[in-house]
């Protein structure tokens, strides 16, 4: 048998390791998460920096003399480390992304007490969350004019009916937001 057929060549394996130097390009997030890198930038950009100084990176309880915020806070949140979870693929959607950001305006108000008690921390952070709010109302216009330029037509029906699930969420949240406030 040995003359029926010729001999294979023998081939190395593929290597099985994974390579961390590449990161997610822009071009490749869902449409409504290149939406919500955008109002995150917005959020941190130096144009707002008066408001949101506090809040882009993680509370220093130690360097500010408050040694009781980690007992009073239990899921510390800030906006740069929402951004290092969106770029790391650990958001995966609008809902998502809205639950961190508001983490970071609802532990403020926890620790801090609400705005109308008169903390200045508190008071910038509700200005924060109404930029927030602002930007937020942007989205179906932002994704009608993004989503269609990326998507297939199937996929883009499919985004809509996902985006009306998640507008009366976010509905209820601003209801809830202004109440507050």
């Amino acid at each position: 048998t040995d003359g029926d057929r010729p001999k294979r060549t023998v081939r190395a394996p593929k290597p099985k390791d994974i390579d961390y130097t590449t990161k997610p390009s822009r071009k490749k997030l869902k449409p409504e998460l290149q939406f919500c890198d955008e109002v995150l930038a917005e959020l941190m950009g130096p144009k707002h920096h008066n408001i949101n100084k506090w809040f882009t990176e993680p509370v220093d309880a130690e360097g500010l003399g408050i040694p009781s915020y980690y007992s009073v806070i239990k899921k510390p949140m800030d906006l740069g480390k929402v951004q290092r979870m969106l770029a790391g693929g650990e958001i995966s959607s609008l809902k998502e992304f809205d639950k961190n950001v508001r983490l970071v305006f609802e532990n403020c108000y926890k620790f801090n007490g609400p705005p109308e008690q008169g903390n200045p921390v508190s008071g910038l952070a509700a200005q924060l969350e109404d930029l927030y709010a602002g930007q937020m109302k942007n989205k179906d216009s932002w994704l009608a004019k993004h989503a269609k330029a990326n998507a297939p037509a199937a996929s883009a029906s499919n985004a809509s009916d996902e985006e009306e699930d998640e507008d009366d969420g976010d509905a209820a949240a601003a209801q809830a937001a202004a109440a507050a406030n």
